[in-house]
């Protein structure tokens, strides 16, 4: 599990070392990092990913401290479950494995969230286009749970 932890936590560096420079160059900008609620939610069987995204959350607030003098923003949105592609591939064989069709898996998953339902892929993104637009000009430093209240604290 250390190297998708390293794997995934040093996608994020990268690219921000990549367009931090050119952000400062043209007066500022947005940084949306997707962390997950793992991050604040953790589990056993997601130890690898929830450890990933609390050290993702930690350095989207560095990010944010020491972008702000450049005018460069920095928010993090933690979405938990979202109906992706990826998803249907996951459970797909998950259900298999199960003896179950997919749509029984879903209905047992659904059943468990407080919505009854899973985000789509397009809620998620109407909140990244709202982080990342001059309507969120005061926004730096914390992170948007994505969840449908499904996040088992009070610190979100």
């Amino acid at each position: 599990w250390l190297s998708g932890w390293n794997q995934k936590l040093q996608c994020y560096v990268r690219t921000v070392q990549a367009i931090y420079p050119i952000m400062q160059r043209q007066g500022g900008g947005r940084i949306v990092n997707v962390v997950g609620t793992a991050a604040r939610n953790p589990k056993a069987s997601y130890m690898a990913v929830g450890m990933s995204n609390a050290a993702l959350i930690n350095f989207n607030k560095a990010l944010a401290d020491r972008g702000a003098a450049d005018n460069i923003l920095a928010v993090g949105v933690a979405p938990s479950g979202v109906r992706t592609g990826r998803w249907e591939r996951l459970t797909k064989g998950r259900a298999e494995g199960e003896g179950k069709t997919q749509e029984q898996l879903q209905a047992e998953i659904d059943a468990t969230l407080p919505l009854g339902r899973m985000a789509s892929p397009e809620e998620l993104g109407d909140v990244i286009c709202f982080m990342a637009s001059s309507r969120a000009s005061y926004i730096s430093g914390t992170v948007i749970t994505v969840d449908g209240a499904s996040t088992q604290g009070v610190f979100n």
